[in-house]
């Protein structure tokens, strides 16, 4: 297990999840915070350094959730499209871990 490709995997989830607070046009709706809560979670796995495949099915599941996102209270179909493309970028470098 490399812990350094952990620590870059976790910064990356940081700075999406900060990024979803900057984009996401209502806070405080419960679709928000189901993802602003997957992607703290999915931030924490990486901490605890989980098994790399049980992160990447969060992050499918992520990725496809972003995916078919048409609610536009939370946030526009552009902004949608870039998380579903950081989902599968990050499942891409899951799967180059030396432990995966």
């Amino acid at each position: 297990m490399n812990k350094q490709q952990y620590k870059e995997a976790q910064q990356l989830a940081q700075r999406l999840q900060n990024r979803f607070r900057d984009v996401c046009d209502d806070k405080d709706h419960p679709v928000s915070r189901s993802f602003e809560q997957r992607l703290q979670s999915l931030e924490d796995n990486l901490q605890m350094t989980k098994n790399p495949r049980s992160i990447e099915h969060d992050v499918t599941q992520l990725e496809d959730d972003f995916d078919q996102l048409d609610n536009l209270e939370v946030m526009d179909h552009t902004d949608a499209n870039f998380f579903t493309g950081q989902m599968r970028q990050l499942k891409t470098t899951l799967r180059k871990f030396d432990n995966y």
